[in-house]
This record gives structure tokens, C-alpha cells and sequence, in this order.
């Protein structure tokens, strides 16, 4: 699967050491072409890159990347006893506004945390705005 190896292949991404209000406050000057981003806080991971938007806490992981002309929102988790990951919720969307609002709704529904979800959802938004839809992917 294409997004999964997508989100493995930004695991190694620079840690950044900032908090979430200043990063949310700023167009996300660091997510430059080519280069990946990881925020931790708190147990949350948020990994964006220029083909995927990841957010991980704990067994969970929503990813959100572009696929042809729709945006593609994929939740995934493993099981209690950590076998192979399984996809929970998988849907296309068109708008970009319907993929910021999925996203936090699966965030929101993972970690049960409603300032998390918008924190996700906040930066998805950014993410694609950095990404549209009718601009070429970089790889490609």
C-alpha cells in the first residue's frame, strides 16, 4: 500500500522541538519541498511530508494523502495484542475542507482528546494548503 510506505519512509524525519500553539500560529515555514517533519508531544507524533500527513498516539494512526485528484483519509490501528495493522475507516474526499474535518473527527475519535482533533485538524489544513490537489506531486 502505497500511503503506508509512505508514512514508514518519514519515521526517520527531523525532530522538531517547538510547541504546537507556535507551530499552528506559523505557515509551517519548515516543511520545505523534500523534507519531512516530526512533532512529538506528549505521546502524539505528527509526521508531515510531502506525499503524506501522519498523526500516531499509541496503536493509532490517521494518515491523510493525496491520491489522483481526491484526498484520501485512512485510520488505521493494531489489535491489543499488537498484531498486524488493520484498517479501521478509509474514505476519498474531494474538498479539502471534508479531509480537515475527517481527519479531526478520526483523531478526536482515537485519542477521545476534542483540542487534540482540532490541533490535527488545524494542521492537516495547513498541510494541504502546502499540497493542492491541482499542483503535481513532488516525486512525480
Amino acid at each position: 500500500m502505497q500511503v503506508r510506505s509512505a508514512a514508514r519512509a518519514t519515521g526517520s524525519a527531523d525532530v522538531i522541538s517547538s510547541e504546537m500553539g507556535q507551530l499552528l500560529g506559523s505557515p509551517l515555514p519548515w516543511c520545505g519541498a523534500g523534507r519531512s517533519s516530526t512533532v512529538r508531544d506528549e505521546g502524539t507524533k505528527t509526521v508531515t511530508a510531502d506525499d503524506a500527513f501522519v498523526w500516531r498516539q499509541g496503536r493509532a494512526e490517521v494518515v491523510l494523502a493525496r491520491e489522483g485528484a481526491t484526498w484520501q483519509v485512512i485510520y488505521t490501528s493494531t489489535g491489543r495484542l499488537l498484531g498486524p495493522r488493520q484498517v479501521i475507516y478509509r474514505m476519498a474526499h474531494k474538498e479539502a475542507k471534508q479531509a480537515a474535518w475527517d481527519v479531526m473527527a478520526r483523531v478526536i475519535r482515537a485519542c477521545r482528546d476534542e483540542d487534540e482533533g482540532l490541533r490535527a485538524g488545524r494542521s492537516a489544513a495547513q498541510w494541504m494548503r502546502l499540497h493542492p490537489l491541482d499542483q503535481p506531486p513532488l516525486d512525480a
